[in-house]
Order: structure tokens, then C-alpha cells, then sequence
């Protein structure tokens, strides 16, 4: 079955989400460096940016719960990034504008990831 998940994938996923992206979608994740010498003391580089094959929409309603998931936010879904793992504390940047996220679900629950949806507010 993992070999399904991995073929679907390298020949559904990325393919699919590349061509019917939308806009300039980026994974923000801020890198924090210890200073030197010091490394009890943590600064902010700046944050890094992965860009990302994916499309936005408003949140289908089955998403929907009325408290923490609304109709006013945005659901992104993407192929998995291949230089990074996607994290619940990062931001999606859509077209410029920062958005938190407030949830992630990962497709399928288990074994090989083909997708990501993320749940973001601005």
C-alpha cells in the first residue's frame, strides 16, 4: 500500500497541484539561531521561505466546526515540500499576505504523505 501512496504522490499530486496552482504560496518557517558564544540566548534570522505547488480556497464545509474553523478562512492544500517537513507552527504566505495556521491535516492519516491541508486565517 505505501507504494500506491508514493506513486499517487510523484504522479497525482505534485503534477496535479503544480498545474492548477494558485497564486504565489509560500511555507514561512521562522530559524532561530543561538547567539555565539551564548546559547541560552535565541535571535530571529530571518525567516525562511519554501515555496510551495498549492491552491487556496475558502474552506470546504465539511471543515467546518462554527468555533476554531470558520467559513472566513482559507483552506490551502499542497504536495509535500521535498526539502521540508510542514509544522502546525508555521505561516503560509499567500500572494503576499502572512496567515497563521490553525490547523493541518496530512493525506492519508498514515504511512506515505500525499498531500497537506492547511487551515489559515489572516
Amino acid at each position: 500500500m505505501a507504494d500506491f501512496y508514493a506513486r499517487m504522490r510523484d504522479r497525482v499530486s505534485r503534477p496535479l497541484l503544480a498545474k492548477y496552482k494558485t497564486g504565489e504560496i509560500f511555507l514561512v518557517r521562522e530559524v532561530k539561531t543561538p547567539v555565539a558564544g551564548r546559547k541560552w540566548d535565541v535571535e530571529k534570522a530571518a525567516p525562511s521561505r519554501t515555496q510551495l505547488d498549492a491552491a487556496a480556497i475558502p474552506v470546504e464545509k465539511k471543515f467546518q466546526d462554527g468555533t476554531r474553523i470558520t467559513s472566513r478562512d482559507t483552506q490551502v492544500a499542497f504536495a509535500p515540500p521535498l526539502s521540508v517537513v510542514p509544522l502546525i507552527t508555521e505561516k503560509i504566505e499567500i500572494d503576499g499576505r502572512l496567515m497563521t495556521t490553525i490547523d493541518m491535516k496530512r493525506l492519508p492519516d498514515a504511512g506515505t504523505i500525499v498531500a497537506y491541508i492547511f487551515f489559515v486565517r489572516a
